[in-house]
């Protein structure tokens, strides 16, 4: 056998073995990436769909209460304003603003809170 040139079978089925195997590692990291992606993309949602509405309490006076609803991405929106006592005499007058999206599909939250000072305040 000596002078004949090639792979033996042993060798050709090692070699198939260890591509197989790094072809089930990639792809396990795509599938990995792709889930990734996918929940990276739900929350920045939750993040522009919070901020949207908190941006809306700078257009006008704010006033005291709660109002909520859902966005036409799926997500619920509920935005709380009350009185927050700020310790000490003449503080300025001040309301909590609360504003918590949540993700209709997978129940994911996220919440902003600030401050908002008043006229007259």
């Amino acid at each position: 056998m000596k002078g004949r040139k090639g792979f033996t079978l042993i060798e050709v089925m090692a070699s198939i073995a260890i591509m197989g195997a790094a072809l089930g590692v990639l792809l396990a990291l795509v599938a990995g990436g792709l889930r990734l992606a996918k929940e990276t993309n739900g929350r920045t949602g939750l993040v522009l769909a919070a901020s949207e509405r908190f941006g809306s309490m700078f257009d006008g006076l704010m006033e005291e209460g709660v109002s909520e609803g859902v966005t036409g991405a799926g997500f619920a929106w509920k935005m709380e304003a009350y009185p927050y006592d700020a310790a000490g005499e003449g503080a300025p007058r001040l309301l909590k603003v609360v504003v918590t999206t949540r993700d209709l599909a997978s129940g994911a939250e996220f919440r902003l809170i600030s401050l908002k000072g008043l006229p007259g305040g």
